[in-house]
């Protein structure tokens, strides 16, 4: 009985630890993922990576060096490179419908709550949005 009871405190111990660590570090596979539309960016409107922290947060600045006001939305999607091709990180987002508009010589923070991805797995990302998009990678 003694025996009985150790073997099931290790086995909840060990699905216990698997629960909190996950499932280690999983591959995507190209078959079960959508391939990324390509990207058509706006010229002199620039995307650059602020800061990126796993199963957080994106943080990026968007420059319009452009002679008119640039429209965006709260719409975006991370893509994994796959190979050579991108290929769109599956998710359950809803975005509100807002526009937002820059000006012309401006640059605006931006800030994107990936929480819902959860730890993305090593690999290279990018983070598309407004047609445009910011590469970052996972290690």
């Amino acid at each position: 009985m003694k025996l009985k009871s150790i073997v099931l405190l290790v086995i909840a111990g060990l699905i216990t630890a698997f629960m909190l660590t996950g499932c280690g570090d999983k591959a995507w596979d190209a078959s079960k993922l959508q391939l990324a539309e390509p990207l058509d960016p706006p010229a002199d409107v620039t995307l650059t990576l602020d800061s990126f922290e796993n199963g957080k947060s994106i943080s990026v600045n968007l420059t319009n060096n452009s002679d008119e006001p640039f429209y965006f939305t709260e719409y975006f999607a991370l893509q994994v490179k796959i190979n050579d091709d991108w290929y769109v990180v599956p998710s359950d987002l809803a975005f509100i419908d807002i526009a937002y508009e820059l000006q012309p010589g401006v640059t605006a923070p931006k800030e994107f709550d990936i929480s819902s991805y959860g730890k993305l797995p090593s690999g290279n990302y990018r983070l598309a949005a407004w047609k445009i998009a910011v590469e970052f990678e996972v290690k």
